[in-house]
């Protein structure tokens, strides 16, 4: 029995504070990806899509087991190698060190803010929770090497396994967060065997089919090849919707923006206020506006196709962005001074 899930305080996902969790808004996926739709077809197992299995052994570093295998298949995806990366380097900057476990967004961030360094450069495969978090090997030159692997932005994503499945069939890996009970969890493909379970757990998802006529997402787990089917489990619908309790993915807003080149100037008349949290035809428009406009940063908005209707973060900071092209106080809000600008380039 791994010592970490004895009690339920030592889980290795931690559920993020209130805090993080309203912050959330600001990375939402829906807001700049259309997901596309995925064709859902048996996989013999011979074909299943496998990276190398990890063992976090009595650590609770699953959080960080699963980040830097995401952040591996990234560079599979950019070199067509799979890069095994320390998962110590993570989890031993957490923000709520010496405690056990670590929460999603902040292993995004640190992803993100430093990327991490190779794993035979900083070990961490089969480490205690002790030896997890211990950094006193980190030295300049691992920390240079693990900017090389930083994540670009990363995203929430919805609990729609139709929508991880379209983000797993570009080829990335997806961040997966549930809750379960050892029982239910520690077998080839988990069953829902009781409520209100008491143990949360990060993997990643790397691959998805038809099992036996039923939806499921192939993950890779970090509790070494022994356990699972060769370390993978299989995920299914329903156990995934009653299970789910976190998902997110790591993305380049610069790959989004091809779409950016394609467009013709938009032409609309703006008569509405729009704020940070609305959803509605009228924020489609300011997102294809700005996505034809770039500054010095490049194009203002990374337009999806078509645009998301979602006035969230990424909007926000691309209205902010315009007000101060255009002398405007930075408010972040598509207010009368900002309208009457749009509308001198962009309507009709």
């Amino acid at each position: 029995m791994f010592s970490f899930f004895r009690k339920k305080y030592e889980t290795g996902l931690l559920l993020d504070p209130r805090s993080l969790v309203e912050k959330e808004k600001d990375y939402k996926a829906e807001e700049v990806v259309c997901f596309a739709p995925v064709e859902w077809k048996e996989k013999p197992q011979n074909e299943w899509r496998k990276f190398e299995i990890f063992n976090q052994n009595g650590a609770g570093s699953c959080v960080a087991n699963a980040v830097s295998k995401v952040l591996g298949i990234e560079n599979y995806l950019e070199e067509n190698k799979f890069v095994r990366l320390s998962a110590r380097d993570i989890y031993s900057r957490r923000a709520n060190k010496p405690n056990v476990g670590m929460w999603f967004q902040d292993a995004c961030e640190i992803a993100k803010n430093y990327g991490a360094t190779l794993e035979q450069l900083m070990p961490s495969e089969g480490t205690n929770e002790q030896q997890a978090n211990d950094n006193s090997d980190r030295k300049p030159s691992f920390e240079l090497i693990a900017k090389i692997y930083k994540a670009k932005n990363y995203f929430v994503l919805p609990f729609d396994i139709d929508k991880i499945a379209s983000i797993i069939s570009t080829g990335k890996g997806v961040l997966l967060g549930f809750s379960f009970y050892i029982d239910e969890w520690d077998r080839p493909m988990p069953v829902i065997l009781k409520d209100n379970p008491p143990y949360f757990h990060a993997l990643t998802g790397v691959d998805y089919f038809l099992y036996n006529g039923v939806k499921a997402i192939l993950i890779e787990d970090s509790w070494g090849r022994s356990r699972g089917i060769d370390g993978q489990r299989i995920i299914t619908e329903d156990w995934f919707q009653k299970r789910c309790i976190g998902a997110y993915y790591f993305e380049d807003l610069s790959n989004l923006e091809i779409l950016n080149s394609q467009l013709e100037k938009p032409q609309y008349e703006f008569k509405n206020d729009l704020i940070f949290g609305t959803r509605n035809y009228d924020v489609a428009q300011p997102q294809r506006c700005l996505g034809y406009l770039k500054d010095e940063n490049g194009y203002l908005f990374p337009l999806a196709t078509p645009p998301t209707a979602y006035f969230g973060h990424i909007t926000q900071n691309a209205v902010k962005r315009y007000q101060k092209i255009k002398g405007l106080p930075i408010t972040g809000r598509v207010n009368f001074a900002t309208r009457g600008n749009l509308n001198l380039d962009f309507k009709k």
